[in-house]
């Protein structure tokens, strides 16, 4: 007996001080602060997991670079395709839990004696056996069970439903990632293209504009003029140069900010390549109705909150689900060594009905709960549809805005571009003063500093509307090839959108301007998409009643001569219609019964013999119209001349569609009648 003891002592000795051994080892945990090595190290790890993976540059970043770059390597971006990874290894998860559970298990039992037993009769109340035992004091059991229970096996099939639309969010939060940078993107890159431009002027205007403000300093001290006359002279000075550091300050951030969105380490140097030929923004030829359509089908926000409403769902059936019995199932195969047990080894089977019936009490309060996170989710999704609609209709709004904004920007520009050809040529014969000139030099600065803005709003604005309508970018998936067949896929889809924009080595200089006057940008030529013939076989010119054409682009017809009357439908590119009617300003033609179109959308392949003129001809304007500094409407307006007024034609277009009638003034050829 007492080696029994001896022989069963030692595992309940072993035992215990294990357990005070994972008692004494949890009450000496004490929290510990990370020390600087540490931190360093984990610094060291993250920066080079940031920017390890980025290649280097080696060359000027084109606009499709860019771009493709930022999708590539944006950390936002990243961290979208690491959801989405993530929920589909959860999505294949799930399909395990809808399985049986298989079981396996071993048990060692021990006791210091015998299990000895005896019995007593019922009738007597006399011992009826003697004492005896059928267990022996040491014994190992082992199991194999197999169950399956049909309340979890339909939960977990909800469970899996709604890991799977959790899988499909996570898509559709990876493409408002994507929609978003490819907006973010254009943007930043006009804003850092400019920086890069106008930075070396900027600078340059300053360092002239502190010179000069010490000179007035000296002259002001020496008393050569009046202190009114020199203090106003410095005031101007200083707000110039006012101007000029707020501009230099705004510009300082433009790469940094470039540089975060394609993770770039903050102060890298790079170079922007500058498209050139003419910069435009598109024309968005879809029409507002789609672009509802579109909004309340494909925005992600849209297919989000649509894929939160069956997870809603699918939570609502779940729960119900919970208040009906749960059938377990089951089979094991079992084994006993114990030396008394005469079959040791045996299959047992079950089924086992388990049911909760006071949770049937909470039935109709589950019932009500349901109803109403169902109908919190349908509320929701209705506020979502009404958001996205205003959406739509701000972006449109935010778009045509954008583009009227744009095109006075480059007017703008092109007034203060002669303005200062102009004081620069005067103060070479010591006709202005350099603070006129300085005046003038920083509001050209300004002027294109706008006007890289506006196209900066123009591109942000029509990457709105593509977010808002949920349009995804055609360039294949992000992650396939290298950066340079991304770059390529995204160039291509550029050219798409942007026909003419190709890019360059090297800026262009301006041709034969004064040293002082401001040189001309590459987006000297910014005019609207729909003015370049998409094909160079035919030419856009001059129309007249009766005149035969055909539409160059998807376009509005109106129910009057101007923008601001109302839309009637669209007309499709390639359509030929007939001109019965042209505006007194020859701006729009009419097409049909009170359907106008812009007459710069209309392509004929032949001028009407009334417009056939020859330089040297004489013309009268017949009506009223405004003469331009170049052959385009895009050009700065000069005056108005009166009606009646003669010219003399001394060059026309290569179009034919612009006579040149004075010094730098250009007609309408439509508006001009010969002489006889």
């Amino acid at each position: 007996m007492s080696l029994i003891k001896k022989t069963m002592s030692r595992p309940r000795i072993l035992g215990t001080l294990a357990l005070c051994g994972l008692f004494l080892s949890g009450c000496s945990v004490t929290p510990q602060a990370l020390d600087v090595d540490t931190l360093n190290q984990q610094r060291t790890q993250d920066l080079a997991r940031m920017f390890g993976q980025v290649e280097p540059i080696q060359h000027p970043l084109t606009l499709a670079e860019v771009v493709a770059r930022s999708l590539r390597f944006n950390l936002d971006h990243r961290v979208k395709v690491v959801e989405e990874a993530q929920a589909l290894d959860l999505s294949s998860l799930d399909k395990f839990e809808l399985l049986p559970k298989l079981a396996a298990s071993s048990a060692y039992s021990g006791r210091s004696n015998d299990s000895a037993s005896n019995s007593r009769s019922m009738l007597t109340g006399q011992q009826s056996l003697e004492v005896s035992t059928s267990q022996e004091r040491e014994h190992v059991t082992s199991d194999l069970d197999l169950t399956w229970n049909i309340l979890d096996f339909g939960v977990s099939y909800f469970n899996a439903r709604q890991n799977a639309d959790r899988r499909l969010i996570a898509h559709e939060r990876e493409r408002k990632v994507i929609q978003n940078l490819m907006q973010e993107s254009r943007s930043a890159y006009w804003r850092a293209l400019a920086a890069q431009e106008l930075q070396p002027r900027v600078h340059a205007a300053i360092s002239r504009a502190e010179s000069a403000l010490k000179d007035a300093k000296k002259v002001e001290d020496s008393e050569l003029r009046s202190p009114l006359e020199s203090l106003r002279f410095r005031k101007s000075l200083l707000e110039n140069l006012r101007q000029l550091e707020s501009l230099a300050q705004e510009m300082a951030t433009s790469k940094v900010d470039l540089s975060a969105m394609m993770t770039l380490p903050p102060g890298t140097t790079f170079v922007l390549e500058a498209p050139k030929g003419p910069l435009q923004v598109p024309e968005w030829s879809i029409p507002l109705e789609r672009m509802e359509e579109s909004a309340l089908i494909s925005q992600p926000d849209m297919r989000e909150m649509a894929y939160q409403g069956r997870i809603v769902v699918d939570e609502s059936r779940k729960s119900l689900l919970k208040l009906f019995p749960g059938i377990t199932l089951s089979t094991s195969r079992k084994r006993d060594n114990n030396a008394y047990t005469m079959n040791k080894d045996w299959y047992e089977t079950g089924v086992k009905v388990t049911w909760n019936l006071l949770g049937l009490l909470s039935a109709p309060d589950q019932l009500a709960y349901n109803k109403t996170n169902e109908e919190v989710i349908e509320i929701k999704r209705l506020a979502m549809r009404m958001a996205l609609l205003a959406q739509v209709h701000v972006a449109w709004h935010q778009f045509d805005q954008a583009k009227v904004q744009l095109s006075r920007s480059n007017e703008l520009f092109e007034v203060e571009k002669q303005i200062v050809r102009h004081t620069s040529n005067r103060t070479e014969h010591d006709a202005q003063s350099v603070l006129e000139q300085i005046a003038s030099e920083t509001s050209a600065i300004l002027a294109e500093m706008r006007l890289y803005n506006a196209l900066a709003l123009s591109h942000n604005a029509l990457g709105r509307m593509m977010a808002t309508t949920g349009q995804d970018p055609d360039i294949g998936s992000i992650g396939e090839g290298k950066l340079e067949d991304l770059t390529g896929r995204v160039e291509n889809w550029l050219g798409k959108q942007f026909p003419q924009m190709v890019t360059r080595s090297k800026p262009i200089p301006s041709a034969a301007a004064p040293a002082t006057s401001v040189p001309v940008p590459a987006t000297k030529a910014l005019i609207p998409a729909a003015t370049a013939s998409d094909n160079p076989a035919t030419t856009t010119t001059a129309l007249a009643t009766g005149q035969t054409g055909t539409v160059r682009s998807n376009t509005y017809t109106r129910s009057g001569p101007s923008k601001h009357h109302r839309k009637l439908r669209i007309i499709s590119s390639g359509k030929t219609i007939n001109v019965l009617a042209v505006s007194s300003d020859g701006y729009w033609s009419r097409i049909g019964d009170s359907e106008w179109v812009a007459t710069e959308l209309i392509t004929t392949s032949t001028p009407p013999a009334s417009t056939i003129l020859g330089v040297g001809d004489r013309v009268t304007v017949a009506t009223k119209t405004i003469l331009r500094g170049g052959p385009g409407m895009q050009h700065a307006r000069i005056r108005t001349p009166s009606p009646g007024e003669n010219f003399v034609v001394m060059e026309i277009s290569p179009d034919s569609q612009w006579l040149r009638v004075g010094d730098g003034e250009w007609i309408f050829s439509s508006l001009a009648r010969r002489i006889p």
